[in-house]
């Protein structure tokens, strides 16, 4: 992005994205909403299971409490408990566990599951708070409130609710506690006020703490994803730069990289009169036609399988059979030394290309620890490039050592002995066509 107001304002849209509501504490992002509950979902899922058994372990351990509270009464708090309590808590079993309705449903709305399966259970205990609290006692004003601080407990802490959810949930639980004491004849002033009281301060504090746990966790939600984002980035710039293995290694070992591969393929691809043509347009119009004919190689490169090494001024340097052995080096140089003509030819008619493949050992790597580059040294690579500077506009020149891995599979015709500077006199071959492509 070239515009650097135009960079400002795509900065300022993603702050804007992952900034949240302070009263809703919700992302202005529907999408990345949608994507916090699938990850807070995912993340929590083996906590949810624990408290969702600990819910369970509860509702079934408080079976011989009412028998030992209510002797006159546990039948009908039992019938409660088994036909509303703990079906509902089965009911919810799926959620969790069942990987069809968690990839349909959990993922996305296991907050409002969380809040119907948690009405069910208070459906169910306000029944049993109908059946058992016709007289208040002492203890049952007692086991009231330890009830009422569990709940309050499970909804602001072990359930991990939306604050919102779980305000409202608890503001339920406390008007269902005074209903309960006001609509007894006997109600104790003292339980009216201690729940008014302290149940009002513990579900304030309880929503305020529900909120700073969201807050935190969208945040680090946000954060985290902003990181992976970056480092993503990161790694394909890196293997955009470096082949993935080589970049993968480096990562690793931190250190220099230096191998040997004992048959490889090099190829040069060079634009033909690009001096003349440097002088007789502008530099932005250049590096415009430069780059519209080096992108289209690189998609080719990378459609045969080949490896770009580096363009050098307008130069385009290939090579195959590294970082991964492949026996068809010379075969996939070849084919796409063609394709590059043609290339060429569709991308800008007006540019000719030079282009000299030579197949032999090299030492490949990367050296140094600013602007990294995986290179090639050796002889293959300068008769590569002998190659190129001693051919012709629009044809490509292999050496011999090519054609001997080429020959049956692509139409070759011997152009003889060449004058090679520093390399003396050597039989080359003009690459002329793919003869029987299924051959190679």
């Amino acid at each position: 992005m070239d515009d650097p107001q135009a960079l400002s304002r795509a900065l300022d849209e993603r702050r804007d994205d992952v900034e949240l509501s302070p009263l809703t504490l919700t992302f202005r992002d529907p999408a990345l909403e949608r994507a916090y509950w699938e990850h807070f979902f995912d993340e929590n899922r083996r906590a949810l299971i624990i408290a969702y058994l600990i819910v369970v372990v509860f509702a079934v351990a408080f079976t011989p409490v009412e028998y030992a509270l209510f002797p006159a009464r546990y039948p009908s708090l039992w019938a409660v408990r088994f036909g509303v309590i703990l079906p509902g808590l089965a009911a919810f079993a799926p959620v969790l566990f069942s990987p069809r309705v968690i990839a349909r449903v959990s993922r996305r709305y296991i907050q409002e599951l969380m809040v119907a399966g948690t009405m069910i259970v208070l459906v169910g205990l306000g029944l049993q708070s109908v059946i058992a609290l016709d007289v208040l006692t002492e203890s049952i004003v007692l086991y009231g409130g330890l009830v009422y601080f569990l709940l309050l407990m499970g909804v602001h802490c072990v359930l991990r609710l939306r604050f919102l959810y779980a305000g409202a949930l608890g503001t339920f639980i406390l008007a269902a506690g005074l209903a309960i004491i006001l609509a007894d004849e006997d109600g104790s002033e003292f339980a009216l006020v201690a729940l008014l009281g302290f149940g009002s301060l513990a579900n304030c504090v309880g929503v305020f703490g529900s909120y700073l746990i969201e807050l935190y966790a969208r945040r680090t939600f946000a954060i985290t994803r902003g990181v992976e984002r970056e480092r993503a980035r990161a790694e394909r710039l890196l293997n955009g730069i470096l082949p993935e293995s080589i970049a993968a290694r480096l990562k690793v070992e931190q250190r220099s990289i230096a191998e040997g591969f004992a048959a490889v393929s090099v190829l040069f691809a060079d634009i033909v009169g690009f001096t003349p043509l440097s002088q007789r347009v502008s530099p932005a119009a250049l590096v415009e036609r430069l780059n519209a004919l080096f992108t289209a190689f690189d998609a080719r490169t990378e459609a045969h399988g080949a490896e770009k090494i580096k363009t050098i001024g307008d130069a385009y340097m290939v090579a195959a059979g590294l970082p991964t052995p492949d026996p068809a080096h010379a075969a996939t140089l070849a084919r796409l030394a063609l394709d590059l003509l043609a290339t060429v030819k569709r991308v800008d008619p007006a540019l000719d290309v030079r282009i000299g493949i030579h197949s032999g050992p090299v030492v490949a790597g990367v050296i140094g620890r600013r602007r990294l580059i995986y290179d090639l040294w050796g002889d293959t690579v300068n008769t590569a490039a002998r190659m190129e500077s001693h051919g012709a506009p629009g044809r490509i020149q292999i050496s011999d050592e090519t054609r001997a891995l080429l020959e049956g599979g692509f139409a070759l015709e011997r152009r003889g002995e060449v004058e090679i500077k520093g390399k003396g006199r050597m039989t080359t071959w003009w690459l002329t066509g793919a003869r029987a492509r299924s051959d190679v």
